[in-house]
């Protein structure tokens, strides 16, 4: 599920030890190389950011007031887009532990955290009391907003239904619907909406936000955590997006 182990322990014939070793030496140096590449992300991450915040101050001085409250939503854009390009490039989701979650503590959380701000999202408890799965908890809430959030933009509302599916001859897995009562999208477009920047809308608008990675950041997500993601459009109205994860 995307976690670095200890090393392999040595045991076993001598073809044995030598795939074990070789593999214990590619995991040490992809680990070593991600962690130079968080090291320079976080270094462009702090230098950008100081950028903007000088351009804003200057922004400041502009006495045209069209002109100066135009060059601040650009930069408004603007630190949005490196903030959620770093963070897709950064993918926190292996930086955090794995722990046993209960889902429906985490969803009711995620759903609080909504309300609050005044959005229409809703829980649909199933009948099996506690679901359990292992996941990193921080990340998997992140891209399940990024999907609320999605539905709220584009759908007026979410409603979430979860559960645990057994299947003959498959491991059982978990569940975690999101739907919405928007227009949908063109089926030919439910796999490319998931490219990173890649919009619907040719131009930002200012009433849906976001630039193009939400949906790229919660697959990537979901996938880290040994799952799956898909989109499909809900008979009559709306769209389900919904992500499978092993328990």
């Amino acid at each position: 599920r995307g976690e670095y182990g200890a090393p392999l322990a040595l045991a076993g014939p001598r073809e044995a030890r030598e795939v074990t070793a070789s593999f214990n030496i590619m995991q040490s140096r992809l680990a070593r190389y991600l962690d130079d590449q968080r090291r320079m992300l976080a270094s462009i991450n702090h230098d950008l950011r100081s950028l903007v915040t000088t351009l804003r101050l200057r922004a400041e001085l502009i006495d045209d007031e069209p002109l100066r409250a135009a060059m601040q939503r650009t930069l408004r854009d603007m630190a949005a887009m490196i903030e959620e390009s770093l963070r897709f490039a950064r993918d926190d989701a292996i930086d955090e532990p794995s722990v046993d979650m209960d889902i429906g503590l985490l969803l009711r959380e995620l759903v609080a955290d909504q309300r609050a701000q005044g959005r229409d999202v809703a829980l649909c408890e199933p009948k099996e009391p506690a679901l359990a799965c292992r996941c990193r908890p921080l990340a998997l809430k992140r891209a399940l907003t990024n999907l609320v959030e999605n539905a709220v933009r584009y759908g007026g509302g979410a409603r979430i239904r979860y559960a645990r599916k057994r299947q003959a001859g498959r491991h059982p897995h978990l569940t975690i619907a999101i739907e919405d009562d928007g227009p949908g999208i063109a089926p030919e477009q439910l796999e490319n909406v998931f490219k990173p920047f890649y919009r619907l809308d040719a131009v930002r608008h200012p009433e849906t936000g976001g630039v193009g990675l939400g949906l790229a950041i919660a697959r990537s997500c979901v996938e880290a955590h040994g799952g799956q993601l898909v989109l499909e459009n809900r008979e009559g109205r709306g769209l389900r997006a919904l992500v499978t994860l092993p328990v």
